[in-house]
């Protein structure tokens, strides 16, 4: 896997940017050379903006996915459990908890543990956070769409 990054398009910094990976055919975890699932259930969605969760589930939506949607990582956790997603978007800065203490408790338990995350956060050093957190991919806000689209598919069926 290969992280790249490049300017995100419109953006009012030159410093932002949109990381993202790279895969090869078959998804592999960070750091492990072991083969992530890539199932069929919904994405979980992780934003507590209402505005901002909302636009980024019709955009999902509207390319063809299931989605639920959980305000802050706590309901998030919960509704990981019991829905098995394919795969969840998670934004890092939220009430409650956090995107780091989700993704913390989501790969202590062992049946959500393999489940694919990607960041999605407007926190300036969120790629760094990303890669610590093993996440699969990181995009920076105000978030590029249609390159977040194609990045899903990649991991959504």
């Amino acid at each position: 896997m290969l992280w790249t990054s490049g300017p995100v398009r419109g953006s009012r910094r030159r410093e932002r940017h949109v990381a993202t990976v790279v895969n090869a055919e078959v998804p592999r975890s960070r750091g492990k050379d072991i083969p992530l699932i890539v199932a069929s259930g919904p994405i979980l969605l992780v934003e507590d903006d209402p505005d901002v969760r909302l636009m980024m589930a019709t955009s999902l939506e509207l390319d063809g996915a299931a989605v639920i949607t959980a305000a802050n990582g706590a309901e998030a956790f919960n509704l990981a459990r019991a829905h098995h997603p394919a795969l969840i978007v998670l934004d890092l800065m939220m009430p409650v908890m956090s995107g780091e203490e989700f993704r913390k408790a989501q790969l202590a338990n062992q049946s959500l543990s393999r489940i694919p995350v990607v960041v999605v956060s407007a926190h300036f050093d969120a790629p760094h956070i990303a890669r610590r957190m093993k996440a699969v991919g990181c995009f920076m806000k105000p978030l590029d769409l249609e390159a977040f689209g194609v990045f899903v598919k990649k991991w959504y069926r």
